[in-house]
């Protein structure tokens, strides 16, 4: 049987290089990058990162496989890691600091451990099922909750081209409506959840089952967010699935408000 402490004590440096890694670029302005595909980039540093932690990961866990984004996805067994090198590649590669590099282990598809960074801001952000969670070490507490009334609701919408994602902006305008206020920052702000920047995450990119990059870019935040006290729901929509993390009180109060129909 594995000791999730002792693994998280020896993937701590591994993630703090990382972070090393990204800042060397960053700092010396050695961002390289290319399309994916219409949109979405990867740059070099994400490419080398990757291989950094997965050949290293392989040395604290060999018998675990790999689910990465940039890479070849290698499933074994009971354990697999998850890589997002930089997610935030968008962010990163226009110099605007707001990206983490993450990973988390997963145990038969469930994430155990995780680890998320941001190098730029020095915040570590760090899970370990049944044991809390961190931020630089110290544990987080969870808050008192708001009315959703008095809410901050980050989303992240995907694509909102053609007229195949007009749901989302029905959605949206329901939810907006009813809160206080509304940011869309592609995910940033889900692990900030956790120290009360925002009060519900929405996620309408998700695919059911899970893609590969839905699983490296949420795996990490939602054990940090279960871990300090947060829910997570998949709420089915008129066939489209939204993935919300918040309070229990809060996601009640999300369903009342989509599941109503409009005046």
């Amino acid at each position: 049987m594995i000791d999730l402490k002792s693994i998280s004590t020896d993937v701590k440096p591994l993630i703090l290089q990382a972070g090393d890694i990204i800042l060397e670029a960053w700092n010396n302005n050695t961002v390289v990058s290319h399309l994916k595909d219409e949109r979405d980039i990867v740059t070099e540093t994400d490419t080398e990162v990757e291989e950094y932690l997965r050949k290293y990961l392989y040395k604290v866990l060999p018998q675990a496989g790999f689910v990465v984004e940039e890479g070849k996805t290698e499933m074994l067994g009971e354990f697999n890691w998850t890589i997002d090198p930089i997610d935030g590649t968008k962010y990163f590669a226009t110099h605007t600091p707001l990206f983490f590099t993450q990973v988390a282990l997963l145990r038969n598809n469930k994430p155990v451990i995780c680890f998320i960074y941001n190098p730029i801001s020095k915040q570590l952000f760090h899970a370990i099922e049944g044991c809390g969670s961190y931020v630089n070490d110290i544990k987080i507490e969870k808050r008192e909750e708001s009315t959703l009334s008095n809410s901050i609701i980050d989303f992240d919408f995907g694509s909102t081209e053609g007229a195949k994602n007009t749901w989302k902006y029905s959605l949206f305008q329901k939810i907006a409506q009813k809160s206080y206020r509304i940011r869309a920052t592609a995910g940033y702000l889900a692990p900030y959840l956790a120290l009360g920047m925002i009060d519900a995450y929405i996620n309408l990119d998700i695919k059911t089952p899970f893609s590969t990059k839905n699983i490296t870019d949420l795996a990490p935040h939602k054990l940090l967010l279960s871990e300090a006290g947060y829910c997570e729901e998949i709420i089915n929509i008129d066939s489209h699935s939204i993935l919300v993390w918040a309070s229990k009180q809060h996601i009640i109060e999300l369903k009342s408000i989509l599941h109503h129909p409009n005046p």
